[in-house]
C-alpha cells in the first residue's frame, strides 16, 4: 500500500497544480505516514486538502477557510462554527444530477482508480468552485445546511 500512498500524492500533486499555478496557493503539507494519506493547499484565505481513507476506500476534496483553525483536541461539537465542506456537497448544488460513482468501493484500488478519481475532482473543483478558491465564501451558509442536516441525521442512528 506504501506505493499506493506515493502514487496518490504524486497524483495529486500533478492535478492540483492548477491551485497554485492559478489561484496563487502553496502547497503547506503533504501526510503519508497513515491510512489516511493527504495533500494541504493554502493561500491565505481558502484552504483545500485532498485525502483517501484506504480503510474505506473513502477519497476526498475538502474547501474551506484557510484563516480558520479546528481545535485540534477534540472532536467537532454540533454547536461549533463549521468552515471546512466537502467538495461533494459544493457539486451537488452547482451541478444537478451529480453523483459520486462508488464503482471502486470493494475492489482493489490502482494507480490508475487512483489517477481517474482525484483528476475528475481536480477538474470538478476548478469547474464549479473557482470562487470559494478565490475566497468567495457566499455558498457556505447552504453548505452548512447540508452538513447540519446529515449531522442531525446521523445523530438518531
Amino acid at each position: 500500500m506504501s506505493d499506493l500512498r506515493d502514487d496518490f500524492i504524486e497524483i495529486c500533486e500533478r492535478e492540483f497544480e492548477f491551485l497554485v499555478e492559478e489561484f496563487g496557493f502553496k502547497r503547506i503539507s503533504t501526510k503519508t505516514d497513515s491510512d489516511t494519506p493527504r495533500i494541504r493547499y493554502e493561500n491565505g484565505t481558502t484552504m483545500v486538502e485532498a485525502g483517501v481513507e484506504w480503510r474505506e476506500q473513502y477519497f476526498y476534496v475538502a474547501i474551506g477557510r484557510g484563516d480558520r483553525k479546528r481545535p485540534k483536541d477534540r472532536m467537532p461539537r454540533p454547536e461549533d462554527e463549521i468552515f471546512t465542506f466537502n467538495l461533494e456537497d459544493l457539486l451537488t448544488l452547482r451541478v444537478p444530477g451529480y453523483v459520486v460513482s462508488p464503482g471502486y468501493f470493494g475492489q482493489k484500488l490502482t494507480r490508475k482508480d487512483i489517477q481517474r478519481i482525484m483528476g475528475g475532482y481536480a477538474q470538478a473543483l476548478r469547474a464549479h468552485a473557482a470562487d470559494v478558491l478565490q475566497g468567495d465564501f457566499s455558498i457556505f451558509p447552504e453548505l452548512e445546511k447540508i452538513v447540519r442536516k446529515r449531522m442531525k441525521d446521523h445523530s438518531r442512528v
